[in-house]
């Protein structure tokens, strides 16, 4: 998929690319390859609906984080929002969350997103993130077991993590 800027009328025009699947089958992709990412800038215009509630544009997720801040290290963190994921590896994915950022902002904020590292490390960076969460001591006193939960069911959460 690829996340583009462009009209539903100008993306019917761009030529496809046939892709090959792990069975061998071939199939022609044209601009569904654009419309797939779309509801990760613009939920409302798809009419896409997440379990019962609405979902949040990327861009307002990042600006309500950030509003949340301290107002004196906001502009730093406009101006180093780091991605990071697999998602985040959509061709454009940056360039359009630049995009929809800047549309949000007053022109005096700037705004920079960076691709650190290189796909790989993107696509892990949760799994690894996690893995060293996991393994501090502290966040071991958290841990819930399998015999644990059987014994005490989903309460067990809210008795370790309140």
């Amino acid at each position: 998929a690829v996340v583009s800027t462009q009209s539903t009328g100008e993306l019917n025009m761009i030529p496809g690319n046939v892709f090959e699947f792990p069975n061998g089958y071939n199939h022609l992709f044209g601009a569904e390859r654009f419309k797939i990412p779309e509801p990760l800038f613009d939920p409302l215009g798809t009419n896409l609906r997440i379990l019962g509630g609405d979902m949040l544009a990327a861009q307002h997720v990042l600006s309500s984080s950030i509003s949340m801040c301290d107002i004196d290290v906001r502009p730093g963190l406009w101006s180093n929002i780091v991605l990071a994921g697999g998602t985040t590896l959509l061709t454009g994915f940056a360039d359009r969350l630049t995009t929809e950022c800047h549309a949000k902002m007053t022109s005096s904020t700037k705004v920079k997103v960076v691709t650190g590292g290189n796909s790989t490390d993107r696509i892990f960076s949760a799994w690894v993130g996690a893995s060293i969460l996991a393994s501090l001591g502290t966040f071991q006193e958290l841990w819930i077991s399998k015999q644990e939960y059987e014994e005490e069911g989903k309460l067990i959460v809210d008795k370790k993590c309140p």
